[in-house]
Order: structure tokens, then sequence, then C-alpha cells
């Protein structure tokens, strides 16, 4: 049960990353919606998350830019910047997540 508690973050990434946009993304304004708005959120807010769970990992937003990359094939070439974007978002949540929790820790 704790390996599922570890990696739980991981496979949701995963069913939402590869699921969403194959389903969801069915025109322009559609798939701006998703690409610019919902990923990015739940990217941030999935890095808070694992690092509340787990405390700071830093191989957490390597993985996370990784999990994205089979959407290049899925999607086009253009998809590519999103990986760093999603590397830099998850990195930004698990920071801001340390830094609330040593503060709220302090007290």
């Amino acid at each position: 049960m704790d390996y599922l508690r570890k990696y739980f973050c991981f496979i949701i990434i995963a069913i939402v990353y590869y699921l969403l946009p194959a389903f969801c993304i069915v025109d322009t304004g559609s798939g701006m919606f998703v690409l610019f708005l919902i990923l990015p959120v739940f990217t941030f807010f999935t890095a808070v998350f694992f690092t509340l769970i787990n405390g700071f990992k830093w191989y957490y937003s390597f993985i996370v830019a990784a999990l994205w990359l089979p959407n290049i094939i899925i999607l086009n070439g253009s998809a590519a910047i999103y990986a760093i974007i999603f590397f830099v978002l998850s990195l930004v949540g698990q920071l801001t997540a340390f830094a609330m929790s040593k503060i709220l820790l302090r007290r």
C-alpha cells in the first residue's frame, strides 16, 4: 500500500496527460484551454500535493516532464515545449509546498 501512496501522483499525471488531450482537444479553442490552463494548473497542484505527502524530491519534476514526451507523437512536435513548461511548474509547485511546510512546521 505504501508503494501505491508513493507513486499515486505519477499514475494520476500519466492518466491526465494522455487521456485529457486525446479526448478533450477537438478544435483549436479546446486545445488552447487544455494546454494553457487545465494542464499547467493541474501540474502545479499535483506537485504541491506530492511534496506535502512525500517531501521534496529532486527527480519528481524530471519525471513529470518525461511523462509528457509521448504526447509529442500523439499531438505534434510543437508540444515539446510543454515538457519544459511542466518541468518548471512542477518545480515551482514543489518549492512552494516545501516552503509552506517549513513555515507551518516552524510555528
